[in-house]
Parts: C-alpha cells; structure tokens; sequence
C-alpha cells in the first residue's frame, strides 16, 4: 500500500512538472510568435518607407528632367 502512495505521489509530481514545462513552453511560443510579428512589422514598415523614398526620389528626378 506504501508503495501504491508513492508511485502515486510520484506520478502527480511527473503530472505538475509536465504541465509546468508544457506552460512555460506555451508562453515561450507565445512570446516568440509576438517577437516574430514585430519583426515582420518593422520589416514590412522599413520596406514600405524605402519604396516610397524611391518614389519620392524618382519623382525628383522627373521634375528635374522636365525642367
């Protein structure tokens, strides 16, 4: 009967550690996932600021040229 608490006890603390690692993995995911999506943010923002700089230096440059 001893024994049957231990393992018993034994397999809750597995279960918590389980569900703690599985937690923490989850957050960790979660917080990756928002880190990923700023990234991609501050690229695709970068990205859009450097077309329109093209373009805004382009269209320098026709006006220069019709002159």
């Amino acid at each position: 009967m001893i024994n049957l608490e231990k393992r018993m006890i034994n397999y809750r603390l597995m279960a918590g550690k389980r569900m703690l690692i599985d937690g923490i993995k989850n957050n960790l995911n979660r917080r990756l996932l928002l880190c990923g999506e700023l990234v991609l943010i501050n690229y695709l923002a970068s990205c859009a600021s450097e077309n329109a700089r093209v373009v805004r230096g382009l269209a320098g440059d026709t006006t220069v040229l019709s002159n």
